[in-house]
């Protein structure tokens, strides 16, 4: 009969506890302030507010690591074709990241982004990208930062293979001489 009026009984439980202990303080001639009652919403409420900026900031800090790190290797360059959002990440004029400001979007073997997407939540199929190929990946935490890191060279190590012998030769020597000069 409750849940026809769309009411969770167990709110009615919680609710039908908070206020038997109100009335039991009230019986024993206890004051309620108002103020202490409004005190330790404002409390909670920060609280929870500077917990979700932490998490914020860590999260920033972590996609910032994540750019930094597919920045590292060969031949990457970072393009916007899409607009101001999202950042693409390169090698060979191909892509191998596509970065939002929530998570990261990175090739896949077929067999392992199944399993992938099986093991964490937070790996979904890609984001308006081939779902067989290309994981798209929420930065929430959830998810170790070198496993991240070891998808994203996956990832790089495949657009890498796929590019023409010509090319990887010479990304790779673009590479050599660059250490070399600095």
């Amino acid at each position: 009969m409750i849940m026809a009026y769309g009411i969770d009984p167990k709110f009615i439980i919680v609710a039908g506890v908070i206020l038997f202990g109100m009335l039991f303080l009230l019986e024993r001639g206890w004051r309620i302030e108002k103020r202490a009652v409004l005190y330790w919403v404002e409390q909670s409420r920060l609280q929870h507010k500077s917990r979700a900026e932490e998490e914020k900031e860590r999260g920033e800090e972590a996609m910032q690591s994540l750019m930094e790190f597919c920045l590292s290797k060969k031949g990457a360059v970072k393009a916007y074709p899409f607009g101001p959002e999202p950042m693409v990440i390169k090698v060979g004029g191909r892509m191998f990241a596509l970065i939002t400001e929530g998570g990261i979007s990175v090739k896949c073997d077929p067999v392992i982004a199944a399993n992938l997407r099986e093991q964490y939540e937070a790996v979904k199929p890609g984001y308006h990208l081939n779902k067989q190929h290309w994981n798209t990946i929420a930065i929430d935490g959830s998810i170790p930062e070198e496993e991240l890191k070891d998808m994203i060279s996956h990832s790089y190590d495949l657009v890498f293979k796929g590019l023409t012998k010509v090319e990887r030769n010479r990304i790779s020597v673009s590479k050599q001489s660059s250490t070399i000069n600095s």
